[in-house]
């Protein structure tokens, strides 16, 4: 419905066109004249269909933009009566909202829930994307309705590492869906707005979603790189994947959590895991089913995390082995080598001529294994990571 005051705004509207209207009809009567004739009659005939034909068209406009509010109220008022009569939806929202408000959101609490509810919830919200794509609706239309159930689902951790970023492609609607949601909370709160978003630690960054990095999809593979058989151990070096993304952080914390001087090594965040994980190498030392290290390299790609870039280097030449977090228990065994065996032979398929990595010399045993593997002094004493001191090695392939 349009408001009291936009009706009294087209009345205020309607009366000057009409003065207008008497004005202009008097003076053309009055000063128009070909031959001594006053033909200002038909002038103002003219004049008054022409503003009348306006008046017209501008009314008939807010009709249909108030007529298309109506519709898009009401399909938004049976959409919201539909998802919590739905018994699946409000399976998925009821497990969504403990995990938010209790913290319990592990296998245990997901367990009632299957794929296909998963889907269903996915679909639903894949369908509001239509009605704003098709400008039914717009995202200030449906925040306030559905935009605690959204955020609630797309910035889940688990929802993410089981379903949203194992197979990314194919939910490109809801990545988009997302960022022009996110846009517009952040653009209202700018303004002093109050629209906080639920779980935004775990929020997708605007790069990841600029650069559309979610249509980079390897899918589900795990590729085996290197097999390691003692005694005691038989270690397989392989692909990390998206739904092994909360024991990676786990170790990482363990391992820098153990460390005597923590400030030897600068963990990588939750997203740069995610970017890592589509675009580059995140590797994992498994112990049968166990994860008991893991390696990150970023291949030659355009990227700041590429160390080429902090250089002004060619990135398509160089490689960048970044991390490593071993457990205490498996060191010792050479993992570390392992995966730098890894990045050279990654390096040369795909065309790299140089590896760059970081060390603190502080780190004696990271810094000696280095060497060991023919890395050699590049730059010395770099600030970086913040105000991290790091020397920078360089491996020539």
């Amino acid at each position: 419905m349009i408001s009291k005051k936009k009706i009294i705004l087209w009345i205020i509207l309607s009366i000057f066109a009409l003065c207008f209207l008497i004005s202009a009809t008097i003076i053309i009567i009055k000063l128009v004249k070909i031959n001594g004739e006053v033909i200002g009659a038909e002038a103002a005939i003219g004049l008054f269909s022409l503003v009348g034909t306006i008046i017209g068209a501008v009314f008939v406009v807010v009709e249909l933009r108030n007529s298309n509010d109506v519709t898009c109220c009401q399909t938004l008022i049976e959409l919201n009566n539909y998802f919590h009569d739905n018994e699946r939806l409000m399976k998925v929202y009821s497990v969504l909202d403990k995990a938010h408000v209790w913290n319990k959101n592990d296998k245990d609490a997901w367990k009632k829930v299957d794929d296909q509810d998963i889907e269903f919830f996915c679909t639903f919200f894949e369908n509001l994307y239509l009605l704003v794509e098709h400008h039914i609706a717009r995202i200030k239309d449906l925040d306030n309705i559905f935009g605690y159930r959204f955020f609630l689902f797309m910035n889940n951790t688990y929802i993410q590492e089981k379903y949203l970023l194992t197979t990314s492609s194919s939910y490109v609607n809801l990545f988009k869906l997302y960022e022009l949601w996110i846009t517009y909370r952040d653009s209202m709160n700018k303004r002093g707005g109050c629209n906080l978003i639920v779980d935004d630690q775990n929020r997708f960054t605007k790069d990841y979603l600029k650069n559309k990095v979610y249509l980079v999809d390897n899918g589900v593979g795990k590729k085996l790189y290197r097999e390691i058989k003692n005694d005691t151990h038989n270690i397989l070096i392989r692909d990390v994947w998206f739904d092994e993304l909360s024991k990676v952080l786990d170790l990482q914390k363990e391992v820098i959590n153990k460390m005597d001087n923590n400030e030897l090594c600068v963990p990588l965040t939750r997203n740069e895991y995610i970017e890592s994980l589509h675009l580059d190498y995140v590797l994992g030392a498994y112990d049968k089913d166990e994860l008991v290290a893991i390696s990150v390299i970023v291949d030659n790609r355009k990227s700041d995390r590429n160390l080429a870039t902090k250089f002004a280097l060619a990135c398509k030449d160089y490689y960048t082995f970044d991390i490593v977090f071993v457990k205490d228990s498996y060191r010792g065994l050479g993992l570390q080598k392992e995966f730098i065996e890894v990045a050279k032979k990654q390096a040369k398929i795909d065309g790299a001529k140089h590896i760059l990595t970081t060390v603190s010399k502080e780190n004696k045993h990271s810094y000696n294994n280095i060497i060991s593997e023919g890395f050699k002094p590049f730059k010395e004493n770099v600030l970086m990571y913040g105000d991290h001191h790091r020397e920078v090695l360089k491996l020539d392939l």
